[in-house]
């Protein structure tokens, strides 16, 4: 490589944010997919609670009804 292309190299910096920003973006399209899986998860956790507590509550009025 000759001294000038070195030079010139060295001092051109287009493009040099591009990657950055392709990261960054990348890495807040993860964040909000991990956000809304984590509240999705969540309503699904208490989905399934409230359909436990229902079911035991039904079982216990027909116990209750029937003893």
């Amino acid at each position: 490589m000759t001294p000038a292309l070195i030079k010139r190299l060295h001092r051109d910096e287009r493009g040099f944010l591009s990657p950055i920003i392709l990261y960054m973006t990348i890495a807040l399209a993860l964040m909000i997919v991990w956000i809304l899986n984590t509240g999705q998860m969540i309503y699904d956790k208490q989905r399934t609670q409230d359909t436990a507590d229902a079911a035991a509550l039904v079982h216990a009025d027909w116990e209750a009804r029937y003893l």
